[in-house]
């Protein structure tokens, strides 16, 4: 198929939890990821070069979350440092590892989604 040479990229990604104030606290304050703009049923992120859109939603909603909805990696300069941010915030490390590409850390948010925390080898 021909898209006339040009590229298509995604405005945003959407996520949906059970308590929007819970995850996007989490994504702000654990995360660091700036919040763009908030209204009554949303809250606008910027995570590096990827938006992303909390959703709250119903827990008997088809659309609610169930752990296993969301796999995100995120590039983090000092895991050192991360790893003290989220030990204060009573997060569990889920599992630590490291190889030839980097260190690693995984955790979950407040829905249970997993998330990579990764310090490439040089830095973040």
């Amino acid at each position: 198929m021909d898209h006339g040479g040009k590229h298509k990229t995604s405005e945003h990604s959407d996520t949906n939890t059970k308590v929007l104030s819970e995850l996007s606290r989490f994504c702000r304050d654990i995360l660091g990821f700036p919040v763009l703009y908030e209204g009554s049923g949303y809250c606008f992120l910027k995570a590096g070069g990827v938006n992303i859109v909390i959703h709250p939603v119903d827990t008997d909603s088809e659309f609610a979350p169930t752990g296993h909805g969301m796999y995100l990696d995120i590039i983090v300069a000092d895991l050192q440092e991360t790893r003290e941010r989220l030990s204060d915030a009573n997060i569990e490390i889920q599992r630590e590892w490291k190889d030839h590409t980097g260190r690693f850390l995984l955790i979950a948010d407040p829905n249970g989604n997993l998330l990579e925390l990764i310090e490439p080898v040089g830095g973040g």
